[in-house]
C-alpha cells in the first residue's frame, strides 16, 4: 500500500487536516507525561484507491528543542520520508516565513519530485491572491486548503491517488503478519520460541527483555505466517529509558503492520487494567484479533475452568465476545496448533467482501426492527453503504448526520452486523459513518 507522509511543525493544523481526510475526529497524537508518540498511521480510500496516511506529529529539525528523544524521532521520520509515495508539507498561511518552516523546507529539498506544499488556513477567497510569499519555497505542487472548512481537500486527494491503481485487497506479499502483543512477562517470547520449536528469542523472567521486534516466518498448510515478537507494553508514565521508549514505539508500529493480533494474557492474573488499555488500543484500530491465555499449565485444565475464564474475560471486556479465546501453554507447547489454525481461519474470514446488494438488504432488515436514533426531530438516515477494503473489512456509510449516532446504537449495529457477516469471530471491522457535508 502506498504511503503518504504528512509533515510540518507543531500547530499548523495537521490534526484538523487529517480529521478532515478521514471524515471523522480521531486522536492524532497521544501526549502523556514526558512521552510523545510522534508517528501514527491511518488507511484512507478515495475514488476507489486506498493509501496509508503517516502522521509524523509536530516536526522539529532544528537544534532548538528540549525533547531528549527528538534526534531518534527525526531518524524514524527520515525513514518514512524515504519510502513515501507523496509528502505533504503543511504550513500556516498566517506565517509564510516561519523559521521552523524554512528549516523543514531545506530538509525536504531532496524529495521535490514527490513533495506537495499544503498551505492551511486559507479560509476565504481573498486569501488566494495573497499566496505569493510561499512561491519562494520552490515547490511546484502547491495546494491552498482550509482544514476547518474543508476547502481544497478534494484537490489534494485527487492528486495523491492520480497514479495509484484501484484498491487491491491482496497482500503485498504472501505472508500473514501476526503480532504477539501483551504486557511485560505475559510469555510472548516463550510462545514465539514454542511456535518455531527453537530458541529464536531471548526468554527471561525479567520484564523488558525484548527491546526490538523479532520476526520469523513459518509455513502452515502452504500459508506463510510472519510472527512478530514485540516488547511488552507498559504505561508510558513509567517509561524513563530512551531505548525502552523506542522499543515501545516499534511495538506500536508492529500493531499497525499486523494483519492479526495475538493478545496474550497470564492465566493466573487474567485481565489487569493495563491489559484493558492495550486491548482498547487494538480495538480502536479495528484489528483482527484473538486471545491466547498463556500458562494454562498452572491451573486445573478442564472444560469447567476454561468456560469460567472465558465468562470472566467477556464480563470484564464485553468486546471480547467478538474474538476467539484459546487456553494454552507456551512452556508445554500446548494448543500451538490450535493457535495456528485459528490465525488461518480469521485471516480467510477477514478477506470476505460483502456484495452491495446483500449489504443493503441487511440495512433494510436492521432498520425494520431497530428504530434509528434521532435528536430534536431529526432522524438518522443511511443513503448508501459500500465495502471499500478487507483484511480487515472496512465499510463506508453515507448518512445524513453522523452526529445523531449514539454508542448504544453503534454497539447494537455491530452485534447484529457480526451475526450477518460470515465467520465474523476474530475479524476486526471498521464502520465509517460519513455525513453528507464531510469530505
Amino acid at each position: 500500500m502506498k504511503k503518504v507522509v504528512i509533515i510540518g511543525r507543531p500547530n499548523v493544523g495537521k490534526s484538523s487536516f487529517i480529521n478532515r481526510l478521514l471524515g471523522k475526529k480521531t486522536a492524532i497524537t497521544a501526549r502523556e507525561e514526558g512521552v510523545t508518540r510522534d508517528i501514527r498511521y491511518y488507511d484512507q480510500t478515495w475514488n476507489g484507491k486506498t493509501f496509508r496516511i503517516c502522521d509524523t506529529g509536530g516536526v522539529i529539525f532544528s537544534d532548538n528543542t528540549d525533547n531528549p528523544y527528538q534526534s531518534k524521532i527525526n531518524e524514524m521520520i527520515e525513514q518514512e520520508l524515504e519510502t513515501a509515495h507523496r509528502i505533504l508539507f503543511m504550513v500556516d498561511f498566517n506565517h509564510p516565513e516561519h523559521p521552523e518552516d524554512l528549516i523543514i523546507r531545506n530538509h525536504l529539498k531532496k524529495y521535490l519530485n514527490k513533495l506537495f506544499l499544503v498551505i492551511n488556513k486559507v479560509d476565504n477567497h481573498d486569501r488566494l491572491s495573497e499566496l505569493y510569499p510561499f512561491y519562494s519555497y520552490g515547490i511546484h505542487h502547491t495546494f491552498p486548503v482550509s482544514a476547518l472548512q474543508g476547502n481544497g481537500i478534494g484537490d489534494v486527494l485527487d492528486e495523491i491517488v492520480d497514479n495509484l491503481s484501484v484498491t487491491n485487497d491482496t497482500s503485498e506479499n504472501n505472508s500473514i503478519n501476526v503480532a504477539l502483543i501483551g504486557k511485560p512477562n505475559a510469555g510472548k517470547s516463550s510462545l514465539y520460541n514454542a511456535i518455531f520449536n527453537k530458541k529464536k528469542a531471548i526468554v527471561d523472567h525479567k520484564m523488558g527483555t525484548t527491546r526490538d521486534i523479532n520476526e520469523s516466518i513459518i509455513t502452515v498448510n502452504n500459508q506463510q505466517i510472519n510472527f512478530m515478537d514485540t516488547a511488552g507494553l507498559r504505561r508510558k508514565r513509567k517509561i524513563d529509558d530512551t531505548i525502552e521508549y523506542f522499543s515501545i514505539v516499534r511495538t506500536e508500529k508492529a500493531i499497525e503492520k499486523a494483519d492479526i493480533i495475538v493478545f496474550m494474557l497470564d492465566a493466573e492474573e487474567l485481565l489487569t487494567d493495563q491489559d484493558k488499555k492495550i486491548l482498547n488500543h487494538i480495538f480502536s484500530q479495528n484489528k483482527n484479533c484473538m486471545i491466547f491465555v498463556n500458562k494454562w499449565d498452572l491451573l486445573e485444565r478442564n472444560e469447567h475452568t476454561r468456560n469460567d475464564i472465558i465468562k470472566i474475560l467477556e464480563f470484564e471486556v464485553s468486546q471480547l465476545t467478538h474474538y476467539p479465546i484459546i487456553m494454552g501453554s507456551a512452556k508445554e507447547k500446548h494448543n500451538i496448533q490450535a493457535l495456528l489454525d485459528q490465525i488461518a481461519t480469521i485471516y480467510e474470514s477477514s478477506k470476505y467482501r460483502v456484495p452491495t446488494g446483500q449489504l443493503n438488504k441487511f440495512l433494510e432488515r436492521f432498520f425494520e426492527i431497530n428504530h434509528p436514533p434521532s435528536k430534536k426531530g431529526k432522524q438518522f438516515k443511511i443513503f448508501y453503504a459500500t465495502q471499500v477494503s478487507s483484511i480487515p473489512p472496512q465499510f463506508i456509510f453515507k448518512v445524513n448526520d453522523a452526529k445523531l449516532l449514539t454508542k448504544p446504537f453503534l454497539r447494537r449495529f455491530e452485534r447484529e452486523f457480526r451475526q450477518f457477516f460470515p465467520s465474523a469471530k476474530g475479524v476486526g471491522m471498521r464502520f465509517d459513518f460519513r455525513s453528507k457535508t464531510n469530505v
